[in-house]
C-alpha cells in the first residue's frame, strides 16, 4: 500500500472526528443536525457519492471540493482545517501533495467541508446562518451551502435556490431505499414519474 492509498482506509465514519465534535459545540448543533447537514449537502454536491464532476469540471469527491484546475479549494481547506483544530495530522500532510480530495475518506472530506464553512467570511461570516439553523430554522441549511460552500456566480444563483428546493423536496419524499432504487436505475418507473412531476409543481 502506498501513502496515497493509505489516506483512505475507511469511507464511512466510525465515531465522530475531533473536527465534526469542534464544529457541533461551537454552533450548537445536534448530532442529528450535523448528520443532516453533511448528508444533505453530500446530496445536493454528488448524490452522496466519491465522484469527479460529471461535466468535467474540477469539482472532486463527496463535496465536489475544486483541484489545482479550477479555485483549489482543496489546499484552502486544508490549511482551513489546520487553522481550525492547531494541529496538522498525517492525512493533512499526506493529502497537501495531492491534487485530489477523492483520495480522502468520507469523514475527512467531511472535515474539509466543516472546516471551509467554519472560516467563511461571506456576507458577514456564517456563524449566523448556523446560528439561525441551531435555532431550528431548517432553511438556513440552504443558504450556509449557497453562501458559505458553493459560492457560486450572481447570475447562477436564483437556479441553484430553486434546485435545492426542488431536490431536497423529491428527496424527503421518499424513503432511502426507494430513492437510492431510482438514482440507480437506468430509467425511472411510471410510479416515481408520477411522483416527480407531482412534487415539480
Amino acid at each position: 500500500m502506498d501513502k496515497l492509498e493509505q489516506i483512505i482506509e475507511n469511507e464511512g465514519r466510525s465515531g465522530n472526528s475531533p473536527m465534526y465534535e469542534k464544529f457541533m459545540q461551537k454552533h450548537n448543533l445536534s448530532t442529528e443536525q450535523m448528520d443532516y447537514m453533511l448528508e444533505t449537502v453530500a446530496y445536493m454536491e454528488s448524490e452522496n457519492k466519491n465522484v469527479s464532476q460529471s461535466n468535467g469540471g474540477p469539482g472532486q469527491g463527496y463535496y465536489q471540493i475544486e483541484d489545482s484546475t479550477g479555485s483549489n479549494t482543496f489546499q484552502t481547506t486544508l490549511q482551513q482545517y489546520v487553522n481550525v483544530m492547531g494541529d496538522e495530522p498525517d492525512w493533512v500532510k499526506e493529502a497537501r501533495g495531492t491534487d485530489d480530495p477523492k483520495l480522502l475518506s468520507k469523514t475527512q472530506q467531511e472535515d474539509l467541508f466543516l472546516a471551509g464553512v467554519n472560516q467563511s467570511s461571506y456576507l458577514g461570516g456564517s456563524d449566523k446562518r448556523l446560528r439561525a439553523y441551531s435555532k431550528g430554522y431548517e432553511p438556513a441549511l440552504k443558504l450556509i451551502w449557497m453562501n458559505d460552500w458553493w459560492k457560486g456566480s450572481a447570475e447562477d444563483v436564483g437556479a441553484r435556490s430553486d434546485r435545492w428546493d426542488a431536490d431536497i423536496k423529491f428527496k424527503n419524499s421518499l424513503d432511502n431505499k426507494a430513492f437510492d432504487a431510482m438514482l440507480d436505475s437506468t430509467s425511472l418507473t411510471p410510479a416515481l414519474d408520477s411522483i416527480k412531476l407531482d412534487l415539480e409543481k
